[in-house]
C-alpha cells in the first residue's frame, strides 16, 4: 500500500508541473532579488558584472513552460504506468 501512495505522489508532482506550465506561468511576475521588475528595467547578477533585462527574464520563463509541461506529462504518465502495473500484477505476501 505504501508504494501506491508513492506512485500517487509522483503522479501529483507531474500534474502540478503541468498546471504550472499551463496556468501559473502564463502571466508570471518577473522579480530581481524579490523586487518586482517592470518592462524596460534590468537586474544585475550577484557579482554585478552582467545585467539581465526584464524581457530576457520573461523570455526565460516562457521558454521553460514547454519543457516543464512536457516533463510533467512524462512524470504523470510514468506514475500512471506504475499504478496500472501494480494493479494488474498480483503481489504475493512477503515479496
Amino acid at each position: 500500500m505504501k508504494a501506491v501512495w508513492l506512485h500517487l505522489l509522483v503522479g501529483l508532482a507531474g500534474v502540478a508541473a503541468v498546471v504550472w506550465a499551463v496556468f501559473l506561468s502564463a502571466n508570471p511576475t518577473i522579480t530581481c532579488r524579490e523586487v518586482v521588475l517592470m518592462p524596460g528595467q534590468s537586474c544585475p547578477n550577484a557579482q554585478g558584472t552582467k545585467w539581465q533585462t526584464y524581457e530576457e527574464r520573461a523570455a526565460a520563463v516562457q521558454g521553460a513552460r514547454p519543457v516543464v509541461g512536457t516533463v510533467g506529462v512524462a512524470i504523470a504518465g510514468f506514475a500512471g504506468v506504475l499504478l496500472w502495473q501494480r494493479r494488474t500484477t498480483s503481489v504475493t505476501p512477503g515479496s
